[in-house]
């Protein structure tokens, strides 16, 4: 994965504020997060969350799409969902402090807005109104992920 080099802040600025999971923050709000966005290249293949490892960063897809991994007792892989434009990754491990519970490799060439999770953190601790924002954001996002795949388990649904 490769960091774009110098992206000017205003150009990060307009991704951020096109982007639904920061929709509703105020132009302060803006301000104050966009320094702490950089926006991350990768190709087809490139693996961006590790199941059991550390999850430096969110990420938020701006092109290109990904997979979601869960390795099961047996070592399989089993896919449980497709993800793509303007979905978040790491929520799960930025909401409970965990290392990863899926692995997330992405099926074609990708762009993504990315925010180190210790930095975000220390971040929300001294912007509340910001953070009530954002954690409801992550609190809905893995809300709706356990719902998709309650229905994939025990409907035979599809997940994400």
């Amino acid at each position: 994965m490769t960091r774009q080099k110098s992206e000017r802040p205003a150009n990060i600025r307009n991704l951020v504020t096109h982007l639904s999971f920061f929709s509703g923050l105020t132009d302060t709000e803006f301000d104050t997060i966009t320094p702490f966005c950089r926006e991350v290249t990768g190709k087809a293949g490139t693996v961006l969350i590790l199941e059991g490892e550390p999850v430096k960063n969110i990420y938020i897809l701006l092109s290109g799409a990904a997979s979601v991994f869960k390795k099961q007792a047996d070592g399989k892989q089993v896919l449980l969902a497709s993800v793509g434009k303007d979905d978040v990754l790491g929520e799960l491990s930025f909401l409970q402090s965990v290392r990863a519970t899926a692995t997330v490799k992405a099926k074609r060439p990708f762009r993504a807005l990315a925010i180190d999770q210790d930095d975000l953190q220390r971040l929300l601790v001294t912007h509340i109104d910001m953070a009530a924002k954002l954690y409801r954001k992550l609190a809905l996002i893995a809300g709706r992920r356990m719902s998709a795949l309650l229905r994939h388990h025990f409907e035979g649904g599809t997940a994400l």
